[in-house]
């Protein structure tokens, strides 16, 4: 009887150690979420930025290359009235 009653104790032993050690990898991986969590709603809040940011350049740049081209046209008018006009 008091050999099956220590063989109980060790099992119980042994179980809460199990419980323990995972309890305490529960714990981490707990604090790990939150961390990426943390990061992750960091991520998307500068990657919204940065879409609104890039969407404010590409419109800038669109325009940019129609400025351009209006120039690019006028000189090109301007040089051929004073090509003509210097014949």
């Amino acid at each position: 009887m008091f050999k099956e009653a220590e063989s109980y104790k060790r099992q119980i032993v042994g179980i809460e150690e199990l419980r323990k050690d995972r309890d305490s990898r529960v714990e981490a991986l707990r604090c790990e979420i939150e961390e990426l969590t943390a990061v992750n709603e960091e991520v998307v809040k500068t990657n919204a930025s940065l879409s609104v940011k890039f969407n404010s350049i590409e419109q800038l740049h669109s325009k940019l290359e129609d400025d351009y081209a209006r120039v690019n046209e006028h000189l090109s008018l301007a040089n051929n009235v004073r090509s003509n006009a210097e014949e």
